[in-house]
């Protein structure tokens, strides 16, 4: 088979809203007897259809499960396949396989096990045969999806993504360029030069939060079946990346609002016939050129160097520890990158060549991971958190803060699971904080030594953790698991301890009525008042909003006696008191140019104007 065609036969993905289609013939229909139980499976030929779900989702499936479906659609239509949410299988033993044609023995189109996130998938045919097995041992909450038919005039693109073929250079804009580019995009871009030619880019413009956003590298046509080149974020990116072979993919992803006007990118690139350089490994090279009997052009300029040829290969890189490497030849002219694990952050380039000659040896100090001191993380995927240096002990005097924010606007909060806690008991502290600014926020609890509960659950969409040690000993740290879970109706948003001078409650005949319960329920509409001689400073209610979080700060209760303009008082007995300013010591004297006003009936009006 052509390399072309060999593309053509993996399908085509959807990713961040960008098509990538190929165009082959319809498959003809595979006879196929679908071995499914009665629990879940079939066969599907309306134009669209679903929800398709694991069994008893959102629930764990069961152990020892098969499930197939096959979908038809009409001919010169192709299958869009969308993921709900989340994909989450027994990593390495339970399967979701999704095969481009109408049986197990057409090609895979995607193979999914362990955690997949929610997604698209676009078949090159109007069948896809998807089979899900599970085995004996764990299981886990499974999938949700639901399909509908394409045609080629659904795969109109937009400035977020493309699919970029026949051309042999241009250049790739983030969304909005060089304006701001907005949160939650993922856009896809997919270049394919003639076959034999390889993909240069040279980064022009290069802007993106640190650690926030970032831009992924692919040599290859996709995420499932290439090889990563670099992730990269912040303002530095290597001046060329250059790819092993005629297909490469970019990736960019944002979480975040872009508060602080990053503009993004402006990649160049170009494919060449032949690279610019080209390194021989022996005493003798022959170069032919043969022309035929039509036209001619310019030719070509070749500037040769002769060097010492060191022959030996690169020293074994090692794997970092906390990471991986890809590429296990070490040989001149090879490259091998490597990444972290999740939680970890890569210190040093992503990417190192083997040079020859007087450079013979890697291009650049071989990177580590590293657990940092504090970060940002989303919910966008399950992750991890690591006290500094571990697995190692943390660091003395070190004031470190994480915070970790769901996805608001599906109403999400955070689940954390505490695997590894030991601090330095009495000394040093983990604080753990439910809301956002962290002044505002429910401190859920302080931790110290090994005691601290094994699950957290927000109760806001933010959480913010905060460790901070002494000049003494250390411990091992700790170990956090998180991940997003939908808060619902009935978690509701937390409760007020108490307001001074005040009341919380809701006004039944003139009473005010506490709520004795710890959560007020979503949507519900809380009025705050006064104790005699205070006035409310701030909103008289606020409101419980999706995610668990108040639509406002709550007010204070202010001391009257401070003159704050007009005042009613309906009592027919009481005391009025004059503003008071402390002078130290216990004595108190009213402050000067000061202008009071008191309705004491309907009748009589009563001004004073107090001057020092």
């Amino acid at each position: 088979m052509k390399s072309a065609e060999a593309l053509l036969r993996f399908g085509t993905l959807l990713l961040g809203g960008t098509l990538i289609l190929t165009h082959l013939p319809t498959h003809a229909q595979e006879d196929v007897t679908l071995t499914s139980g009665n629990r879940c499976g079939g066969s599907f030929t309306a134009p669209s259809g679903g929800p398709m779900t694991s069994p008893n989702y959102p629930s764990n499936y069961g152990n020892n499960e098969i499930c197939e479906w096959l979908i038809t659609v009409p001919a010169e239509n192709r299958i869009l396949l969308t993921f709900h949410s989340n994909v989450y299988l027994e990593k390495g033993n339970d399967f979701l396989v999704i095969y481009d044609g109408g049986s197990d023995k057409a090609a895979e189109l995607w193979r999914m096990t362990g955690i997949a996130f929610n997604d698209y998938v676009l078949s090159t045919s109007n069948t896809v045969f998807l089979r899900f097995t599970s085995d004996g041992e764990l299981t886990r909450k499974g999938f949700h999806f639901s399909y509908t038919s394409q045609t080629i005039d659904d795969t109109v693109q937009d400035e977020c993504g493309d699919y970029i073929s026949g051309q042999s250079s241009g250049k790739i804009l983030s969304p909005n360029f060089p304006g701001e580019y907005d949160s939650d995009l993922r856009c896809t871009w997919t270049i394919v030069v003639s076959p034999g030619n390889l993909i240069r880019l040279e980064p022009e413009v290069f802007n993106i939060p640190l650690e926030r956003d970032y831009l992924k590298v692919y040599d290859g046509q996709s995420e499932i079946n290439g090889t990563i080149i670099g992730i990269y974020d912040g303002q530095v990116i290597p001046q060329r990346i250059i790819s092993a072979s005629n297909i490469m993919q970019l990736v960019f992803l944002t979480f975040r609002t872009n508060t602080d006007g990053r503009v993004g990118f402006k990649i160049r690139f170009e494919g060449r016939d032949i690279p610019q350089e080209i390194l021989v490994t022996s005493n003798l090279i022959h170069l032919v050129l043969i022309t035929d009997n039509s036209a001619t052009e310019g030719g070509f300029k070749i500037h040769y160097k002769a060097f010492f040829l060191l022959r030996p290969p690169c020293f074994n890189p090692g794997v970092p520890e906390n990471g991986l490497r890809e590429g296990n030849s070490f040989d001149v002219g090879e490259f091998v990158s490597f990444r972290c694990d999740d939680g970890f952050t890569l210190k040093g380039r992503a990417i190192l060549s083997c040079m020859s000659g007087y450079q013979m040896g890697w291009d650049g100090p071989l990177p580590t991971c590293k657990a940092e001191c504090g970060g940002y993380r989303t919910t966008h995927a399950p992750g991890f958190i690591y006290s500094p240096n571990y697995p190692g002990q943390y660091g003395n005097n070190m004031n470190c803060t994480w915070t970790i924010e769901a996805n608001l606007r599906q109403g999400e909060g955070i689940g954390m699971k505490i695997e590894k806690f030991s601090l330095e008991e009495g000394h040093d502290r983990l604080l753990i904080y439910d809301g956002d600014p962290i002044s505002d926020s429910t401190l859920f609890g302080e931790y110290s030594g090994q005691e601290i509960p094994r699950e957290v659950n927000s109760t806001s969409h933010i959480i913010h953790l905060v460790l901070i040690t002494d000049e003494s000993g250390s411990e091992d740290g700790f170990t956090i698991n998180y991940e997003g879970f939908p808060l619902t109706d009935d978690s509701g948003c937390p409760d007020f301890r108490s307001i001074e001078n005040g009341s919380i409650g809701k006004f039944e005949d003139g009473w005010i009525l506490k709520f004795e319960d710890k959560r007020f329920p979503l949507g519900s509409t809380i009025p705050f008042r006064c104790d005699k001689w205070n006035y409310l400073r701030g909103p008289s209610e606020i409101t419980c909003m999706p995610g668990g979080i108040w639509s406002s700060r709550p007010p204070t209760c202010e001391d009257a006696t401070w003159c704050h303009g007009q005042r009613i008082v309906d009592e027919e007995e009481g005391e009025i008191k004059s503003p008071r300013v402390d002078l130290g010591r216990g004595l108190y004297n009213y402050p000067n140019n000061v202008d009071c006003r008191v309705d004491l009936d309907d009748t009589k009006y009563y001004r004073s104007v107090l001057a020092g």
